[in-house]
């Protein structure tokens, strides 16, 4: 094994290179283990080489939390608190030699809290040392002033932090020293830190007073209010509550345009500078339920220990309440949500009441409660502010309780008024993810297809992956019954993969249902049998996770043999803009006795979530694909 494999030398690699074909057909083998972004840098013989078919090349995943806590307990013996494994896998990007040896040198550090300015790792300061002792003071003053405004800064900003008026000279310097890169053209030049640790080993080095100086003229200059807030707060080195409380406010603004992450972040940032212990844990409650917003469950779980420390009260109740729900856990969530509630009113906090009364709202669209649905956002409108994030939430699931009870125009008219009145944004991804699922419920595929695929984009606010993950599982949905396959196996696969990094697990059996469907329709046991493994859901779940899994076992548990079970390989009905659904007009049945009406093209999967008590065989006509012999309909 040759372990930092780009940095042989040209022939080295043709030594290894001879060697290896001299040695194809013997039991011998040859690991090379070499950093992708370094590949670039390999002569075009070496590349040549590496791209040998008979070469077998593994991408290695970044180490996780939970891995990163592993190997450092064995390897150090030291028990990494879940908060302290999750900063540091981000703050190194999954390097485990820097999380090993961050975690040995600084074994008094406190894990548990956000720190925006983690210390850095002693043999790279050391060298960060050397080379800032070569820098003339111009250079200098400008590559610690980038490093006070982050891992990569533009230098018209940088120039301006210092009051530099000719930065060229000093900026080549840096440049000349590897210090640091240059990135971007024509005026919009940043200045860049390979990683946060090369940052975090500059920021170290200025004394305190001077890094003091520098954030306060920071918070003078920079555009963003958010920065501004961050770089006031860094320059405070007591308790601040005025200034908490205006980072507060900041978060609030930005959970209200679904800016969760960010939100988060301000009110990490709030929480040393109230001087009220009380305030303090209630800034963490805030946090911790902005990451759970922006879909970072993985991340809200590490702070599980810090929660349970806290006294009861409803907004940890709740919070809990929501986790579980996200979890898929039905009775846990509802044995939280029930003690949040009689706590609240207890206190008559309307505003809690509001969130919790929004929570509920949620647990019964899981549970297919179009009734409970109605009455809990009744209740929660009443207590919220008016267009506020919970206001909207409530609505837009309002609407589908409605659809639900058979009021489905009404639920529509609700949703549509709502849309005119929504900007773009995270809050009117809400109101578009519900009505392409009411346009779906009523067969309206198209429209439901538009909608669902404006509701699935992730790009413009962080607090959208939990609404995007309801909206690229019923897109695919529409796409099956479109005809669509491959495309809705890519949407699935997509949400698939946001599925599994948010850990979300209350979508994750609609999700997977409709891939198992196709590969079952088409005669691939082995995908519809895996995908049908992920679809799993435990009795007692919510029903939103139990009867895509169950419907989608009963597609594939069938007879398998080839006698008794056609395949297709594409769909046998197609969709029509004027004439709607195109298929033949027959009936079949198995040849061993009746058979049953079977529809793997229609939304009855929809059709039983929306309507769970509908018996009309209207919604249950169609040709059927389970038998192996045709027969005339008597129709």
């Amino acid at each position: 094994m040759l372990e930092n494999a780009q940095w042989l030398d040209d022939l080295s690699f043709q030594a290894l290179h001879y060697a290896w074909r001299r040695l194809r057909n013997e039991p011998v083998l040859i690991v090379l283990v070499m950093r992708e972004q370094n590949l670039a840098r390999l002569s075009p013989e070496t590349r040549e080489f590496l791209a040998d078919s008979q070469l077998k090349v593994l991408q290695l995943e970044v180490a996780g939390p939970a891995q990163a806590r592993e190997i450092v307990c064995a390897a150090t013996g030291i028990d990494l608190p879940p908060t302290a494994a999750e900063q540091l896998v981000h703050y190194t990007q999954g390097n485990l030699q820097a999380v090993i040896e961050l975690a040995q040198e600084n074994p008094e550090q406190s894990w548990e809290q956000f720190d925006r300015w983690p210390p850095a790792l002693r043999a790279l300061s050391l060298h960060i040392i050397e080379l800032l002792d070569g820098l003339e003071p111009r250079a200098r003053a400008l590559v610690e002033a980038a490093a006070v405004l982050g891992v990569q800064a533009r230098i018209d900003m940088i120039a301006k932090l210092v009051g530099e008026d000719d930065p060229l000279e000093p900026i080549q310097q840096i440049l000349d020293s590897s210090l640091a890169q240059a990135h971007g053209h024509s005026g919009k030049v940043r200045l860049g830190f390979e990683n946060a640790l090369a940052q975090m080993a500059v920021y170290h080095q200025i004394p305190l007073s001077a890094r003091i100086k520098l954030h306060a003229s920071a918070a003078d200059i920079v555009e963003d209010p958010g920065e501004r807030l961050g770089h006031r707060a860094d320059a405070s080195i007591l308790p601040d509550g005025g200034l908490s409380l205006e980072l507060q406010d900041y978060a609030r603004a930005q959970g209200k345009r679904g800016e969760w992450s960010s939100a988060a972040t301000a009110y990490f940032r709030a929480m040393p500078l109230s001087p009220e212990p009380m305030r303090r844990d209630s800034l963490l409650l805030n946090a911790v339920d902005a990451i759970v917003a922006a879909g970072e469950l993985p991340r809200a779980q590490t702070f599980a220990h810090q929660l349970s420390s806290l006294d009861s009260s409803p907004e940890r109740d709740v919070l809990s309440g929501y986790i579980s729900i996200l979890q898929g856990r039905a009775n846990t969530a509802q044995r939280w949500l029930s003690s949040a509630w009689q706590n609240a009113l207890q206190e008559q906090d309307n505003d809690v009441m509001a969130v919790i009364a929004q929570r509920q709202v949620l647990d019964s669209l899981c549970r297919l409660k179009g009734q409970k649905i109605i009455d809990w956002a009744e209740q929660s409108l009443s207590l919220a502010q008016v267009g506020s994030p919970l206001a909207i939430e409530n609505a837009a699931i309002q609407g589908l309780g409605l659809a639900m009870m058979g009021r489905a125009e009404e639920g529509e008219q609700l949703l549509m008024d709502l849309l005119a009145t929504l900007p773009s944004g995270a809050q009117r991804q809400r109101a578009e993810m519900s009505l392409g699922w009411v346009y779906l419920a009523t067969d309206r595929v198209e429209l439901a297809r538009h909608e669902l695929s404006s509701a699935s984009s992730t790009d413009f606010s962080d607090g959208s992956l939990r609404i995007s993950l309801w909206a690229r599982a019923w897109s695919a949905r529409a796409e099956f019954l479109m005809g669509d396959w491959d495309q809705a196996l890519e949407t699935v696969r997509s949400a698939q993969a946001l599925q599994e990094r948010s850990e979300i697990q209350i979508l994750r059996p609609l999700i997977q249902m409709t891939a198992a469907q196709i590969h079952a329709l088409r005669g691939n046991w082995e995908q519809a049998d895996l995908h049908l493994h992920k679809s799993w859901a435990r009795t007692g779940s919510y029903a939103i996770m139990e009867m895509p899994y169950r419907m989608a076992r009963a597609e594939i548990r069938g007879p398998r043999s080839p006698g008794r079970r056609p395949t297709m390989k594409r769909p046998c009905v197609r969709w029509s803009r004027c004439y709607g659904w195109t298929a033949p007009r027959v009936l079949t049945r198995q040849a061993s006795g009746p058979g049953r009406i079977h529809m793997p093209w229609r939304s009855y999967v929809v059709n039983a979530l929306m309507r769970p008590t509908i018996s009309s065989s209207h919604y249950w006509r169609a040709p059927s694909l389970q038998a192996t012999k045709a027969e005339p309909s008597a129709s």
